[in-house]
């Protein structure tokens, strides 16, 4: 995902972050190129030529950092709330109940027959897209 950001003395140029993925960090582009890192900075140059110091201040669990500039934080997207950390743990939380009811040493005859099973996980993976939906609608503000 790509953020426009409107950054004072970088008015005539295109500031673009790119969210973190799972392999690798966040981005920062300046006029579609990418900015190197340089002892923990990013330093790309301003209208006036000028290098201004910037990094990324990551925030647990979430894939949209705050970004530092000079001491002054600047907060690209608002933080994810105590609920939607609890929606994310609901996916993982189901896996490991299926599994614990499919455990045949712990649940004995007890454990899940097969269409049990079946409707367990189909409705795992429902949900799962479902809390994703809800979350990428948060995060980029959409209404679906």
């Amino acid at each position: 995902m790509e953020i426009r950001v409107r950054l004072p003395g970088f008015e005539l140029q295109r500031v673009v972050i790119q969210s973190a993925s799972l392999l690798s960090g966040p981005k920062l582009l300046v006029n579609g190129k990418r900015v190197p890192k340089s002892n923990g900075f990013l330093r790309p140059r301003d209208d006036n030529g000028a290098e201004i110091a910037m990094r990324f201040r990551h925030r647990f669990f979430d894939p949209i950092p705050n970004l530092e500039i000079g001491g002054n934080l600047m907060q690209l997207a608002p933080p994810l709330k105590w609920h939607q950390y609890a929606w994310m743990m609901l996916p993982i939380l189901l896996v490991f109940i299926i599994l614990l009811v499919n455990n045949r040493r712990l649940m004995g005859r007890h454990v899940n027959k097969l269409g049990f099973n079946i409707i367990a996980w189909a409705t795992v993976v429902v949900i799962t897209i479902l809390i994703v939906l809800l979350l990428l609608s948060t995060i980029f503000n959409i209404t679906l």
